[in-house]
């Protein structure tokens, strides 16, 4: 697991993030037109920010599932596609972190030796910024919650492509993203890409705080992201899977403060909509 402290920029008091996941460039079913226009999107607003979830190059080989004649890329060329329509949002800054995915990590690195995720990480000059694994971000938001004192407001978010399928159903692929929270149980959002199915729900636990010393309550939010593959003529139609929708998450984070009459705090907020 990799940790990543990074500064965001607000706009009244919210950042809006979106996970890149399974864009599968290369593959004849790739959606161009969505993954171009959520660019565009992201880059209108400075408040606007990405992360890479893996499977960003479909990477089929031909001793790898899939069909190499069917594609209309190599991984090569697919590979320097991504870089370059990827590169905007890099040079931007709006790049929080890249993950290997099934595809373009554990595939491209059992077969022949490259890691195509690590390869695109480097021609974006964000290396810094890649894990084969998971990430763990430390997102400091500036001057998030005004008042007599602007406050900065820290948000984690933990990150991975997922790879264990989670099974065919809507629930099992749920049980998959909750998952993630055994791992890092104490994480504001938790994103998971791997199973193409757009999903989010929320949970809260309950947290001892040391300093007051009492319990308190936390939310934590879940999202799972969309695929960037359109249904028919592709491998999902052939074996009769569900069609999945292509709705893209929008996670918003924003701050709030609680003034009462013995208190004065901020309260974290995490929300998604699909």
């Amino acid at each position: 697991m990799k940790s990543i402290t990074c500064e965001l920029q607000s706009i009244n008091n919210e950042i809006e993030i979106y996970a890149i996941g399974d864009t599968h460039i290369g593959s004849m079913n790739f959606n161009e037109p969505l993954l171009l226009n959520l660019i565009d999107h992201i880059l209108a607003k400075p408040n606007r920010y990405v992360i890479l979830n893996g499977d960003i190059v479909d990477c089929t080989f031909k001793d790898s599932a899939g069909n190499v004649y069917e594609n209309e890329m190599s991984p090569q060329v697919a590979l320097s596609y991504a870089s370059l329509k990827l590169s905007p949002l890099a040079k931007a800054n709006r790049i929080l972190c890249t993950t290997g995915g099934n595809h373009d990590d554990d595939r491209s690195m059992r077969l022949v030796g490259i890691s195509t995720a690590q390869q695109l990480a480097v021609l974006l000059g964000i290396p810094h910024l890649y894990s084969s694994d998971s990430c763990m971000i430390f997102a400091r938001c500036k001057d998030m919650v005004k008042g007599h004192k602007s406050q900065n407001v820290m948000f984690h978010i933990f990150v991975n492509h997922g790879n264990n399928g989670g099974g065919a159903t809507m629930g099992s692929k749920a049980n998959a993203l909750e998952k993630m929270a055994y791992i890092v149980p104490n994480a504001d959002v938790y994103i998971h890409s791997h199973t193409h199915s757009p999903m989010t729900f929320k949970d809260e636990i309950c947290c001892i705080d040391d300093v007051r010393q009492r319990l308190v309550w936390r939310s934590r939010l879940y999202v799972n992201t969309n695929a960037f593959l359109n249904y028919f003529n592709s491998y999902g139609e052939k074996k009769l899977f569900k069609p999945q929708s292509q709705a893209i998450p929008k996670i918003t984070l924003k701050a709030i403060r609680e003034c009462k009459k013995d208190s004065d705090k901020v309260v974290k907020v995490a929300t998604c909509e699909i």
